[in-house]
């Protein structure tokens, strides 16, 4: 099913770059990142972020202009995720063999391959809004036991457009737990501990497929 539905959406796609009416563009920039534990059990009913660290993505955006304020948007991105984790560890080094506290500080990078889906209505020549989802799939697993290798994460956030270039700020709150780890205690129950990426994007975008001034959507009528 997954393979029907992309190569239908690759013939869509190819039909409306054959009438002009698609802007293909290269985009690239950083990524602020964080994840969501949801803590769940017994004694456990609670959600915790771990601390953030930077990272980046980059791919070709398509825009498909259904009519003059609403777009269809896609395209393929290498997106890194993951997360952080700091804990205090401690060294009985001193002169008095007393344990002397230290913070340790673990990264782990996820690398993901996105198809995104979303539709985007434009307010202003320049401005847009945009929501919908994305296919995410895991291509490496960084030294952790990842419980999925798939995500659709929900996707929200704005577009600046300006002649060929664009300036994209966006939103990917996960919906599948990347890693899940439990804790069993004594009597037999358990905690579990499910974990969720979050990212917030700004990318800088440039048309490619467009031999006027301008790309297809900077030339839209009716603002």
């Amino acid at each position: 099913m997954k393979r029907i539905f992309l190569l239908n959406l690759l013939i869509v796609l190819t039909q409306l770059v054959i009438a002009q009416k698609v802007d293909v563009s290269i985009s690239a920039g950083g990524a602020y990142n964080k994840s969501e534990i949801r803590k769940y059990g017994v004694y456990q009913k609670e959600t915790q972020m771990l601390d953030a660290f930077y990272s980046y993505n980059i791919g070709i955006r398509i825009a498909a202009h259904i009519s003059k304020r609403i777009d269809f948007r896609t395209g393929v991105f290498l997106s890194e995720k993951g997360y952080r984790y700091n804990e205090k560890l401690y060294d009985g080094g001193s002169p008095y063999n007393s344990l002397q506290p230290y913070q340790s500080s673990h990264t782990y990078f996820l690398n993901y391959a996105e198809i995104p889906l979303m539709f985007s209505y434009r307010f202003t020549k320049h401005f847009s809004v945009n929501a919908g989802t994305s296919l995410s799939l895991l291509l490496n697993r960084a030294n952790i036991i990842s419980t999925s290798k798939f995500d659709v994460p929900l996707l929200g956030g704005f577009t600046f457009t300006k002649k060929r270039f664009t300036i994209d700020l966006a939103y990917s709150h996960g919906q599948m737990p990347y890693l899940t780890k439990y804790y069993e205690y004594l009597n037999g129950t358990r905690d579990y501990y499910e974990y969720f990426h979050k990212q917030i994007s700004l990318n800088l975008g440039y048309c490619i497929n467009k031999k006027i001034d301008g790309c297809l959507s900077c030339k839209q009528k009716g603002f």
